[in-house]
């Protein structure tokens, strides 16, 4: 009788086979079954658990906790929004309308402060102001400029706070808070200084104690020395501010009339007749020759 066993489409492959039978089959099996309970009943759970853990620690409970003294008094973290540079920023890039050399004379402490004007767009690119000037019985011709070109406090401000600013940015480089401080609180009470010693003294001689004060202070720098801007030299105050005291303004000083005392008064316009009655600067309308109030002295009969 012919074997009627369906054929295989495919063929196993030539070389060993392994059979396995039918109790092996169900030994198999049942560790399978084990190792799936194992699964479910242990590493799921332990899975689930490490979730719930990210979780807390990306999202904590909203419980205050109780603070130390240490947290408490910490200062926070300055957090800026502003893109980080992806390249290096020199001096220049941040004083671009001021020339190189001149950055480079003042790190190097090296800046003369009478070219000050150096740092003002109003003055920098002014040329040599000619003066004339009388030099005793000759005619001199006097070239200026610099720091007589500041007649006053206020026009000199804004170059020395530039000043000021240039030497406190190069400072951040050196990563080095004392000097920075130094510098910036420094400046201040210099400035503040200045604008006391010009409330009480002449200009002129305010603007020479500052070119000395500032040659001082540039030597000290030199030596890494930023901590004497801001004090108060009492021998260069003696030097150059004695003698110097600002007088009053008669204008501001003159004792204003009151009204009462424009009422006695007479009033010169009526008695030139230029002035109508009633007087509009409230003083009173009579001759100043004879006394009468019917006519000024330009038409009194009795002069």
């Amino acid at each position: 009788m012919p074997d009627t066993t369906p054929t295989p489409q495919s063929a196993a492959p030539a070389g060993n086979q392994t059979t396995v039978s039918t109790d092996q089959l169900a030994t198999l099996l049942s560790s399978l079954q084990t190792i799936s309970t194992a699964l479910a009943t242990h590493i799921v759970p332990t899975a689930q658990a490490a979730s719930a853990s990210s979780i807390s620690q990306a999202y904590p409970a909203t419980t205050p906790a109780a603070s130390s003294p240490e947290s408490s008094t910490s200062f926070p973290t300055i957090v800026s929004t502003a893109a980080p540079s992806t390249t290096g920023m020199s001096l220049p890039d941040y004083f671009h309308n001021i020339e190189p050399s001149v950055l480079l004379d003042i790190v190097r402490h090296k800046f003369e402060p009478s070219d000050l004007y150096k740092l003002d767009p109003q003055f920098r690119d002014k040329e040599e102001r000619t003066r004339i000037e009388l030099d005793g019985d000759n005619l001199a011709i006097k070239k200026t400029r610099g720091s007589k070109d500041y007649s006053s406090l206020e026009s000199m401000h804004p170059p020395l706070y530039t000043y000021f600013m240039i030497l406190s940015t190069f400072a951040l480089s050196s990563k080095s808070l004392d000097v920075v401080h130094q510098i910036n609180s420094g400046a201040w009470r210099y400035l503040t200084h200045l604008s006391q010693l010009n409330a009480k003294f002449q200009w002129p001689a305010v603007l020479s104690y500052h070119l000395e004060y500032h040659r001082i202070r540039r030597r000290e720098m030199a030596r890494g020395d930023y901590s004497g801007w801001g004090k108060v030299d009492d021998a260069l105050k003696s030097e150059h501010l004695f003698g110097q005291a600002r007088t009053p303004n008669a204008k501001t000083s003159s004792k204003k009339t009151s009204p009462r005392e424009s009422n006695l008064e007479t009033c010169n316009l009526f008695n030139k007749g230029l002035c109508t009655s009633p007087c509009k600067y409230g003083r009173t309308h009579k001759c100043s020759g004879c006394g009468s109030s019917d006519h000024g002295k330009a038409s009194c009969s009795k002069n």
